[in-house]
């Protein structure tokens, strides 16, 4: 049976669940959006244009791939031409403690995931020398 559980408002194309039990969601729209055992909606402070994986390590680090920095959803065919990559991958601690966010790789990561022997995967190119802690 389905049934509407949450609806935050944007498109989420990722979940995780965070080292507290709540449900860690990577919304194209929102960004980093967390939904609590309560069923509450919070949109946490890590923004992004096009967020489409999210994984959570032991430490309770967050790792967000965002498909492009500069285009939303509705626009990112236009990246297309450019011929630059402008994703990321991103971490952040949880319950983001401040407005930092530090940018690991940027070029075009997709899916992401970690395994039980606390490997973090994603499918990405080399990464860029321009590779920057971000705010």
């Amino acid at each position: 049976m389905v049934r509407n559980w949450i609806n935050t408002e944007g498109r989420p194309l990722g979940l995780a669940l965070g080292s507290n039990s709540d449900i860690l969601v990577g919304d194209a729209d929102n960004g980093l959006v967390r939904v609590t055992r309560e069923g509450e909606v919070e949109i946490d402070g890590v923004k992004s244009k096009f967020t489409v994986g999210i994984d959570v390590a032991e430490d309770g680090t967050i790792y967000l791939t965002d498909a492009s920095y500069k285009y939303s959803l509705n626009n990112v065919l236009l990246e297309l031409p450019e011929g630059k990559p402008h994703g990321t991958l991103i971490s952040s601690d949880h319950p983001p403690t401040t407005l930092h966010c530090w940018l690991l790789i940027s070029t075009w990561p997709m899916e992401l995931q970690s395994h039980q022997i606390n490997n973090l995967w994603s499918s990405v190119k080399p990464p860029r020398e321009d590779a920057e802690n971000i705010t």
